[in-house]
Order: C-alpha cells, then sequence, then structure tokens
C-alpha cells in the first residue's frame, strides 16, 4: 500500500472515532495564555535567509526566525508554502514568560525535513539541561506547533522528528510526521524525574500538552511517552512502518513507559496490514521501568488495525489502564496480552491481578474470552468462553469474583498457573464457587485446573487435577 493510499485509509477510518468534545486548560492557565497569544508577532523565515525549495540548507535561517522571536519575547515563526531542508537540531529554547509558535500553510503544503544522517533530533521544545538533583533545570510553557510535516529523507530516518522535553501547556494542531522508519520515532515526550524517586511530584514532567489530528506515519516509534502527565490526544492517528522495509523488531505504535492520567480521545493505531509483521507489532504499549510506574491511562475510542496484539500491559506497575470503545475491523486482536503467550483452547492469558480494565464491545475481543481485572480482583467474563487461564507472578493475595453473564448449565474451566518463584498467594473464592474442598495453590513454575458447571445460581466444582501440572 502507497503513502497516498495509506493516508487515505486512515483519514476514512479516524472520521468514525472523531471526538466531539472539548477541553480547555485551568482559567489561569487560559487568561495567561491568551495575554501571550494577543501580545505576539510574526516572524517569516524567509525574511531569514531560507529558500524552501527542498534543495538549499534552510537551517541556520530557520533558528534565526526562532532566536529574533525569543529575544522579542515570543512571536510565530512563520513558514510559507515549501519544502525546507533542515541538517541539524532546531531549538526552541526553554521558557516560561513568552509563548513560541511554529505554524505553516497546512501540512499538506509545509514540510520541514531532516535532510542529514545523525541529527538526532529534528526538532527539540525545551533545553532537556539537568540540574545537579537530576531534574531538569528549564521548563517549556505554552508555545504551539501547528500546520506543518516533519518528516525524514531515507539517510536520516534514524531522526526523532518532534521531541518535547518537559514542555507544560503546549499545542500540537494539524501536524504530520513521516518517513522516521528506521530507528526513528514521530512524537516523543520526555519529562524528568528524580533520581532515585518514583515519579516524584517535584519533578517537571511533560504535562497537560494537547494534540489535535497529529498523524505520524512510517515511523518506528511513532509516539513515545517517559514521565508524561496529564496529556490530552484528539483525533490522533499512529503507524508503524509496514511492508518489506519494516523492521523485524516488536515495535508498538504508542508506548507509555512511565506517566499518569494521559488521554487518548479518537485513535487509531496501525500496524502492518501488508501481514510481513503483523505478528510481532503492538498497537498499545504500557510498561513502567523499575521505579516507575503507569497509572490511568485512558483510551475512549480506539480503532487497531494490522496487529496480533493490539494492548499489551507489560508490568505490575501499570494501573488503572481503561479502554473504551475499542474495535478492529481487519485484522483481529487475538488477546489482550500480558507478558505472556496465549492459553491453551480458547482461552487468554490474564497476568497477576493489576488494575486494568478492557471493554469488549468490539468485534474481535468478543471472540477472545478475557478477564476484567481490577485491584486484587479477577472477574471472568463467562459469554466469551469457557476456558480462562489465571497467570499469578507474584505470592500476592486476590479474590476471583463471580463471573459476568453466565447461562445455565454453562462450564467453566479455570487453570491456575504460578510463577511466582514461591508459595502464590491465597486465593479467596466468591461465595457462588461451591468448591468440593480447599484448592492449594501450584508450586512455582506449576499450574492446576478446575472446572465448574452452573446451576443457575452457582458455580458447582465438576472436578480438578489431583496434583500440580507441568
Amino acid at each position: 500500500m502507497s503513502l497516498a493510499d495509506r493516508r487515505g485509509f486512515l483519514e476514512a477510518l479516524a472520521g468514525t472515532i472523531a471526538y466531539s468534545g472539548s477541553s480547555s486548560w485551568p482559567s489561569s492557565r487560559s487568561s495567561h495564555r491568551q495575554e501571550l497569544t494577543q501580545s505576539q508577532t510574526t516572524f517569516d523565515v524567509k525574511a531569514y535567509g531560507a529558500r524552501g525549495n527542498a534543495t538549499a540548507d534552510d537551517t541556520a535561517a530557520i533558528r534565526g526566525a526562532i532566536a529574533a522571536a525569543d529575544a522579542a519575547k515570543g512571536g510565530v515563526v512563520w513558514f510559507p508554502r515549501g519544502t525546507y531542508r533542515v541538517t541539524s537540531t532546531l531549538v526552541v529554547p526553554a521558557a516560561t514568560d513568552r509563548e513560541i509558535q511554529l505554524a505553516g500553510e497546512g501540512r499538506r503544503n509545509t514540510h520541514i525535513t531532516a535532510a542529514a544522517a545523525g541529527m538526532g533530533t529534528l526538532l527539540r521544545y525545551g533545553s532537556g539541561v539537568r540540574d545537579p538533583s537530576g531534574t531538569y533545570a528549564n521548563i517549556s510553557e505554552y508555545g504551539a506547533i501547528r500546520n506543518l510535516t516533519f518528516n525524514a529523507v531515507a539517510a536520516a530516518r534514524d531522526v526523532t522528528l518532534i521531541l518535547l522535553q518537559t514542555t507544560q501547556f503546549l499545542e500540537v494542531t494539524n501536524v504530520s510526521l513521516e518517513g522516521a522508519s528506521i530507528g526513528g520515532s514521530g512524537l516523543k515526550l520526555i519529562g524528568s524525574q528524580t533520581s532515585g524517586a518514583v515519579h516524584a511530584a517535584a519533578a517537571p514532567h511533560c504535562w497537560r500538552n494537547k494534540f489535535y489530528n497529529v498523524w505520524a506515519d512510517d515511523c518506528t516509534h511513532p509516539l513515545y511517552i517517559e514521565n508524561g502527565d496529564e496529556n490530552d490526544f484528539f483525533s490522533c492517528n499512529f503507524a508503524l512502518p509496514r511492508g518489506v522495509s519494516a523492521p523485524a523488531d516488536s515495535l508498538s505504535a504508542i508506548e507509555v513507559r512511565q506517566g499518569r492520567n494521559n488521554r487518548f480521545y479518537g485513535t487509531l493505531v496501525m500496524g502492518d496490514i501488508d501481514v510481513l509483521h503483523r505478528s510481532a507489532y503492538v498497537g498499545v504499549k504500557c510498561c513502567a521501568p523499575q521505579h516507575g510506574e503507569v497509572l490511568n491511562t485512558q483510551f475512549f475510542g480506539l480503532v487497531a488495525e494490522g496487529f496480533d496484539r493490539g494492548i499489551w500491559i507489560e508490568s505490575a506497575d501499570v494501573i488503572g489502564t481503561t479502554v473504551l470503545g475499542y474495535n478492529s475491523s481487519i485484522n483481529a486482536v487475538k488477546y489482550v496480552n500480558t507478558n505472556a503467550s496465549r492459553a491453551p483452547g480458547n482461552g487468554t492469558l490474564v497476568s497477576s491481578p493489576i488494575g486494568n480494565i478492557f471493554s469488549y464491545a468490539g468485534r474481535e475481543l468478543n471472540t477472545d474470552p478475557i478477564a476484567l481485572v481490577y485491584g486484587r480482583t479477577v472477574q471472568i467474563t463467562a459469554p466469551n468462553g469457557n476456558y480462562f487461564t489465571l497467570r499469578v507472578p507474584d505470592n500476592r493475595p486476590f479474590v476471583i469474583a463471580a463471573p459476568i453473564g453466565p447461562v445455565s448449565t454453562q462450564r467453566l474451566t479455570l487453570e491456575i498457573m504460578n510463577d511466582s518463584g514461591s508459595e502464590m498467594g491465597r486465593v479467596t473464592w466468591d461465595p457462588s464457587f461451591l468448591l468440593a474442598g480447599p484448592l492449594p495453590g501450584p508450586a512455582s513454575g506449576k499450574r492446576r485446573t478446575i472446572t465448574f458447571q452452573y446451576n443457575g445460581a452457582n458455580w458447582v466444582e465438576q472436578c480438578r487435577a489431583g496434583n500440580d501440572i507441568g
């Protein structure tokens, strides 16, 4: 599929999930932002020597326009229609008392191109300078990027197209990111964390930035968030490389590595619809590094295409993920994966009882059994299958709640696996489970099965494995 065909497909599909709501800054921020915007002047990059003819090196001219806007305490750096070649990083300096905007004549008309290998980053907001405590010394507040396309030539595909470092209240609107397909990134949000602290409140993060109609296409890492909090994405689309040029590594269209309360409204993630790498691609990956956590990531209207794994929850420190309005109209999203392979039969492995909730109204998840997991409770969705595997990687106790939506005479088999390397935590069964006797937890690395039948009121034990299996 060509880039044009792919874009047309994305545009058509994205129209079905557009978000019609609105969100606003806190009132104190809104008034300050309005004051900044009203006082801005325009700095045309061509007035500083840029050619925009896809041949000349426009790096110095663009830097000159940015420097002039900075010296004037804010302004709009204007890119008339054209293609601007850049051979080293453009930096919008950190500031809290000015707003610098980058704007063009539309993402189909104004292109900023990474044109040299080894650039590292095409555009960076914020200084990225750390103070001795380990935090970023400078924070960028306000600012905007709008109506532009950022892309990379073949030699520079390892570039990060836009890097936001400890930015706050930045708006990115009608922006395309294309071609960072070999080790490159489309959009990165990187905050800071004090050394040894778990998401320290005092550390500056990428916070409360807003993204409207952002398209990251043919990028190895379309969207990557680390130490980003309360960022909102509206009608955005993130697509991995496709076809024969796609890398063979396991890649994610969206990766949230550390952060809190990031929200997505009307989002499309695209893998390899040409099949070659579909099994290695992940739509949304949430994972927490050591001493880190991912809290309350929310998706309202998520469409995943070209993946065998639409959602991947990799760590027990990923808590409170919510996916509502999930759908996949072409390729099956085979399972909600928690760092484990498929279960026997038609079941799905669900890892330790961590606080994540998935809606399953979409066609694909209706055909694949899942369990809803919240707090330290596991709740099975009975209409979606009769064989579930619970994989327990720690020794904390948990509760198995009454299954959702059972029908009379339905049989249900639970396979409990102990991956903890120690004694498994105590299991508390809902009173609707009528066990013939206590069910000992399996030894480390082993599993046990137990089968129930629903009599219209309770789940009556039918049989169990007498010994550990595996």
